[in-house]
């Protein structure tokens, strides 16, 4: 998927969501949704190492070393030099 496909998906998302009032058309917009995050994470991803360096694995030890405490979003944004 191109960067004018995800763009276009995107749009196509939005509209839905701003027009839709049916059960149908919110399952469209969490697929739609879904699938455009499964093609950017397939787009960065480079063995388990992302392109801004991000390593899955090393949040991964983190969360399992710290599994009895509380772990905050910004906790593991820090840890992964994430916003």
């Amino acid at each position: 998927m191109t960067d004018i496909d995800l763009m276009q998906a995107f749009r196509e998302l939005i509209e839905i969501v701003r027009e839709s009032t049916q059960l149908s058309g919110f399952i469209h917009v969490s697929n739609l949704f879904r699938h455009i995050l499964t093609k950017i994470e397939r787009q960065m991803k480079q063995g388990n190492k992302y392109e801004n360096g991000l390593s899955i694995s090393k949040i991964q030890q983190f969360m399992r070393a710290n599994i009895n405490k509380h772990l905050s979003l910004e906790d593991l944004a820090s840890l992964s030099h994430c916003s």
